[in-house]
């Protein structure tokens, strides 16, 4: 009988060996697992960094590019404070091209942004020959690089033989 408890006690103490080499082994794996999981994750969050500062790094080196042109910037667009003069300098040189100008500002985009360029709506009808009118608009285009035009409608008065155009468009200009 001894021999029959002895065999037993082996075959208990075998087991509860498996049983705890087979728990290591599963919480062994569990746990690469998760290491895995983790070491993905900063790998990704290394390149995500990585590009990051690569694109920083390009911004930085373009930043000192265009600072050598922010005179120039300066020089062709208008400050803020000049955008009223700059509806009676149109009204000066549509006087002086021949023409009628109805000219107004519409609500400004970006107000908030101090620094940068701001962009404000404007609408405008102009009222005169064709020829006047395009002149017009080709000084307007020569000396306002900052103008966008989005929409020019020209229409022909038949009886009077004269042009309307009516314009909308946006103003850059620096905050």
């Amino acid at each position: 009988m001894t021999f029959k408890k002895q065999l037993v006690k082996q075959l208990i103490l075998v087991g509860v060996v498996v049983a705890l080499f087979v728990t290591f082994f599963w919480l062994f794996r569990a746990n690469i697992a998760h290491k895995l999981t983790s070491i993905k994750a900063l790998t990704s969050q290394r390149a995500l960094l990585s590009s990051s500062a690569e694109n920083l790094s390009m911004l930085i080196k373009d930043w000192e590019i265009a600072r050598l042109h922010r005179g120039a910037v300066d020089d062709m667009v208008p400050h803020k404070d000049d955008l009223v003069a700059l509806s009676k300098d149109m009204e000066a040189i549509a006087k002086e091209s021949g023409i009628s100008l109805s000219f107004g500002f519409q609500e400004e985009e970006n107000p908030k942004q101090v620094g940068g360029l701001g962009l404000i709506g404007f609408v405008a009808t102009l009222d005169g020959s064709a020829s006047k009118i395009i002149a017009f608009l080709q000084r307007m285009e020569d000396e306002y690089f900052s103008m966008k035009i989005d929409v020019l409608d020209f229409s022909l008065h038949e009886g009077t033989g004269s042009t309307k155009v009516f314009m909308r468009g946006e103003i850059f200009f620096i905050n």
